[in-house]
C-alpha cells in the first residue's frame, strides 16, 4: 500500500507563521519579559547617555548676513563628520546669489552676492534630513560697474 502526503505552499507558509510565533512566545516567557516592563537585569539607557550619538547639526559662519557696505560676503557651511552634499536656497529668491549652490561637507565656503534690496533667508540642507536657515538683510543698491 502506497501513501502520499500532499503538503500545498499555502500549509507550509501557515506552518512557518506558526512556528515563528512559537519561538518568540518562548523567547519571550523564557528571558522573564512581561508586557510594558523591561527584561530582568536590563537597565534603561537615559536620553543623556546617548547624546553623543545625536545627529549633528549644520553650523553657518556668520549665523546671519547683513548687506549694508559690500556686495558680497563669504558664508561657511559646517557639519561635524558630514561628508555628503550641502543644498543651499534663497527666499525670495531674487534676494541674493550663491557661487556655488550645492558643496560638499564637512565645511564649505559660499559666496553671497547681494542683488536686491530686502530681507529674506537662505536655507541650508544635508543629505540626512538636516536644515538650518540663515536670516538675510540687504539694505544697500548693488552697483554694478561694466
Amino acid at each position: 500500500m502506497e501513501v502520499s502526503l500532499f503538503i500545498s505552499p499555502v500549509s507550509t507558509q501557515l506552518r512557518t507563521r506558526l512556528l515563528v510565533g512559537v519561538a518568540v512566545l518562548a523567547l519571550t516567557a523564557c528571558s522573564g519579559a512581561r508586557p510594558g516592563l523591561e527584561p530582568s537585569g536590563v537597565a534603561a539607557v537615559p536620553n543623556a547617555a546617548l547624546a553623543p550619538f545625536a545627529a549633528a547639526k549644520i553650523g553657518s559662519t556668520p549665523s546671519k548676513l547683513n548687506f549694508t557696505t559690500t556686495p558680497s560676503m563669504k558664508l561657511t557651511v559646517s557639519e561635524k563628520k558630514y561628508t555628503g552634499k550641502f543644498t543651499l536656497s534663497v527666499s525670495p529668491s531674487n534676494l541674493v546669489k550663491l557661487s556655488p549652490s550645492s558643496a560638499k561637507g564637512p565645511s564649505a565656503k559660499i559666496t553671497v552676492t547681494a542683488s536686491n534690496a530686502g530681507t529674506g533667508s537662505i536655507s541650508i540642507s544635508d543629505q540626512n534630513g538636516g536644515k538650518a536657515i540663515v536670516p538675510v538683510t540687504v539694505t544697500q543698491g548693488v552697483i554694478i560697474i561694466q
